[in-house]
């Protein structure tokens, strides 16, 4: 399940077998409402994404098939074909996706993808070494990725400017951050730095480097999966499993 970008609606897979489907209701006081279905169909579906505009909704089908739907009623679309299991991720304006997959030459390449399905998605990266888990900067202006592009094939951060109408991405560039291999990344809520973690699951450390360059700092003392950027400056996780919210240097855990 995930929110919608006010918290108002819930959104869902439900499958029974024989039809996948995306469904919808609206959430409140803890309880949802009546259920309305979204998109059903034979084909399987996962990995259910919001746009933080509020007014679409994306998944994936079958091999990896990224489709969009409008929540004001229109027929949900294909607007990427793949036949792995990409990754991606929304623009803030829910114009555009950026999603990590397969070409047909086996090579993973990131690609920036229209919501709306009118262009052919386009390559951003064009490169044989693997990339993967594209994340747009909340600001929309910037996309960081990873890619094992050194011989020693440790994955490392890079990034790519697209903000601005009408003007060309920029080729991608390398950031230094020096910790390990970095993983579990996400923008910070001002786009200004970015947060990480080392696939050296003993460093119990999560990393701040600022994407412009600079030294890298200590963000927090804990291991865990960001789940949202406050503007307020809290930060959502879940640590262990279990739901946290982190401020002012101290964690709070809601166990169930």
């Amino acid at each position: 399940p995930v929110l919608s970008a006010d918290g108002a609606e819930a959104f869902f897979l439900r499958d029974d077998g024989l039809t996948s489907e995306v469904c919808r209701a609206a959430w409140e006081d803890g309880k949802m409402g009546e259920i309305a279905v979204i998109a059903s169909s034979a084909r399987s579906k996962r990995g259910l994404k919001a746009s933080p505009c509020g007014r679409k909704i994306a998944w994936l089908e079958a091999t990896g098939d990224l489709v969009v739907a409008a929540l004001g009623g229109a027929a949900a679309k294909v607007v990427a074909q793949s036949w792995d299991s990409p990754t991606y991720d929304w623009s803030p304006c829910g114009e555009r996706l950026v999603m990590a997959a397969k070409d047909i030459h086996s090579n993973r390449d990131i690609f920036l993808v229209s919501a709306d399905g009118s262009q052919q998605p386009l390559n951003l990266t064009q490169h044989p070494a693997f990339e993967g888990s594209p994340k747009f900067s909340p600001d929309g202006k910037r996309i960081v990725f990873t890619a094992k592009r050194e011989p020693d094939g440790i994955a490392r951060l890079w990034l790519i400017d697209v903000g601005g109408t009408g003007k060309p991405p920029s080729d991608p560039r390398p950031m230094e951050t020096d910790i390990g291999e970095p993983t579990r990344v996400v923008w910070a809520a001002d786009s200004r730095s970015l947060l990480f973690q080392s696939r050296d699951k003993s460093d119990a450390t999560i990393y701040s480097v600022p994407a412009d360059g600079g030294e890298v700092k200590e963000f927090a003392g804990f291991r865990g999966t960001a789940e949202g950027m406050g503007a307020d400056g809290c930060s959502f996780w879940r640590i262990d499993r279990v739901p946290a919210v982190f401020r002012e240097g101290v964690v709070t855990r809601f166990a169930f």
